[in-house]
């Protein structure tokens, strides 16, 4: 068995940010994810998803590895507030949160408020501890959403839930990744016009994919409305960040990244940014 694979078959992948140095491991849930957004590198025919593990499994693996990480990054290879899911994401994050670590979760679903709170006595709790929480709230631009996300909740339902993240007093900040080539400058500008008033940042990232330099498209269905062909890819041969398992993929890491982070205020091309960002900002936390 490989260092970072647990008995299950599903694994968890630290890896060192370059600019922070904070080590980062990514959790796997594992499940698949029926969502179905149509970039999303999971359906991709060659990836290799990994069995549903619930919380104790979770909690029992990252106790034991507590040493190798600084990170917790919830939300990979698949939606932690899926109906199925919720319940083993927020009873994970109740009793990791005195492992003093930061964490952080990525969703586009819509948490209640029972939820909410739920998430802000972990944030409270790992107060204590200087450590800090915070939630990526993923939203790509109302055509974005409806074209490419269409099992996902709306725009609308997104916009109210990142709101109500921010003002329960969670850390909260804007996905706007994967930043896809078919996002025009105008909507990612108002992307950060619409959302900047209910959230702390901006987090921007890169596309992972398969298919080949030449145009030639994956054959999955999941990602044919996008032709990722008409651009060359930033690095190849990457491995998925939450797996050794996982094969090769192309990069892309569109050049905007850049634009958006030196013309905007808080905007991050890693999520690992993100906590010397809430230290410096918010130092009493």
């Amino acid at each position: 068995m490989k260092e970072n694979e647990v008995s299950t078959g599903a694994t968890y992948s630290v890896e060192t940010d370059g600019k922070t140095g904070l080590r980062r491991m990514t959790v796997s849930m594992g499940g698949g994810c029926p969502v179905g957004c149509a970039y999303c590198y999971t359906y991709d025919p060659k990836f290799q998803g990994y069995p549903r593990r619930n919380a104790d499994q979770i909690v029992d693996e990252l106790t034991r590895r507590v040493d190798e990480f600084d990170i917790l990054q919830w939300g990979c290879d698949t939606e932690p507030f899926l109906p199925k899911n919720k319940e083993i994401t927020l009873s994970s994050l109740e009793r990791i949160a005195r492992m003093k670590k930061h964490i952080s979760f990525a969703t586009r679903f819509v948490l209640t408020d029972g939820e909410i709170d739920r998430v802000a006595s972990v944030a409270q709790t790992m107060k204590a501890d200087q450590k800090f929480l915070a939630g990526f709230h993923s939203y790509l631009g109302r055509r974005a959403i409806a074209e490419l996300e269409p099992h996902a909740p709306s725009a609308d339902e997104r916009l109210d839930g990142m709101r109500r993240l921010y003002n329960a007093g969670i850390f909260t900040f804007i996905f706007i990744r994967p930043l896809l080539p078919t996002i025009t400058d105008q909507e990612l500008d108002g992307i950060i016009a619409e959302t900047k008033n209910h959230c702390h940042g901006h987090v921007v990232g890169e596309v992972f994919y398969r298919d080949s330099v030449d145009g030639v498209t994956s054959p999955n269905r999941q990602r044919k409305h996008i032709d990722l062909g008409l651009v060359s890819p930033t690095r190849q041969g990457a491995s998925m960040s939450f797996g050794p398992d996982t094969g090769d993929w192309n990069v892309f890491a569109d050049p905007r990244i850049q634009r958006l982070v030196g013309q905007h205020e808080n905007v991050f091309a890693h999520s690992s940014e993100v906590f010397p960002f809430l230290a410096e900002k918010f130092p009493s936390n």
